[in-house]
């Protein structure tokens, strides 16, 4: 195989595979490459490998600690999953073609060399020891799940991100979200991350299914100044809310047991669904100057310091209108 500038076919190494596998001089493999529960395997490289047709699958290789590919710019798929002696990665000149890429129960600490410009799935999860996360070329990615990364600090995924279609980020270390900037989101998940004290997305103008926010850090601060229209919000434990630009709510506008002080949204024209503040114990004044429409009722309960309902502008709400509270004014 060594010198084989194309190696036609899969390359499959066995269980039994034992210590230090080269495959050098093999240029490009039309299959997969492919290794699972090769438990004595300790190191893989392949010195002059720019390409797989299939995908580069690692699995349940429990004693790999080198994984060197320092050409490899193009595979199908990548997994490397249960490959917990592997700290680090070696793709050199950076892996920039990948559909589909799992990274799941690893020792790494940092995640580079990865460069594609577009990804259906990404999927990063218990990766325990995990402190950054640098993909730096990304500009559309279908489905990303950041999951059980306790110990991650840094989101790199660069300036292009035009498009996340459905992101889910739960129980990471994260304490801010500066690294992900996408323009327009399907559904973003942004929950259990305990020390998540901001999430600020300058970019992001449109969430075309829900932004569902809960159980970060209790007092995170939600900055969305270019958010204009959403499908859904439904926001759980924020202690303050920026959304200057938004205009209209094509579905329900939701704020639950959230530690906002007040609320303000200048510009909302309309609710399409509901509009829900409920529980929100320091909550002493909304403003909602501009707001016409509502399309689904209007739920106000349990916010214990409201003691004034005030809509300017208000001129039709279908549904029920569900007001719990010493209120001293109301004004519509």
């Amino acid at each position: 195989m060594a010198g084989c500038a194309v190696y036609t076919g899969d390359i499959i190494l066995s269980p039994y595979t034992i210590g230090t596998i080269n495959l050098n001089g093999v240029g490009k493999v039309t299959g997969d490459l492919k290794a699972i529960n090769a438990t004595q395997l300790s190191a893989l490289s392949a010195d002059s490998l720019t390409s797989l047709g299939g995908a580069l699958n690692l699995e349940g290789l429990t004693t790999l600690s080198s994984l060197d590919f320092p050409k490899l710019i193009a595979v199908s798929q990548l997994r490397l999953v249960s490959l917990p002696a592997l700290g680090t990665l070696n793709f050199t000149r950076g892996l920039s073609q990948a559909k589909d890429i799992l990274v799941s129960n690893t020792g790494l600490q940092v995640l580079d060399g990865i460069r594609p410009i577009a990804v259906e799935s990404l999927d990063i999860n218990n990766n325990v020891e995990l402190e950054t996360i640098r993909i730096e070329n990304l500009t559309t990615v279908d489905q990303m799940r950041l999951v059980s990364l306790p110990t991650l600090q840094t989101l790199e995924l660069g300036q292009e991100l035009s498009e996340a279609k459905n992101v889910l980020i739960w129980d990471t270390g994260l304490q801010d979200l500066a690294g992900i900037q996408p323009i327009v989101v399907s559904a973003l998940t942004i929950t259990n991350n305990l020390g998540l004290q901001q999430i600020r997305m300058d970019r992001l103008r449109n969430v075309t299914d829900v932004l569902f926010i809960q159980a970060n850090a209790w007092n995170v601060e939600l900055d969305l100044p270019a958010l204009e229209r959403a499908s859904n919000l439904k926001l759980w434990n924020v202690s303050s809310l920026h959304v200057p630009a938004l205009t209209q709510v094509e579905d329900s506008f939701a704020c639950y047991g959230s530690y906002l002080e007040s609320l303000l949204v200048p510009n909302l024209t309309a609710v399409g669904g509901v509009l829900a503040l409920v529980d929100n114990i320091g909550l002493s004044m909304f403003e909602f100057p501009i707001l016409k429409a509502i399309g689904s009722g209007i739920l106000l309960s349990n916010n214990s310091q409201l003691g004034a309902i005030t809509f300017d502008d208000l001129t039709v709400v279908h549904g029920d209108m569900n007001l719990t509270g010493a209120f001293n004014t109301y004004v519509t």
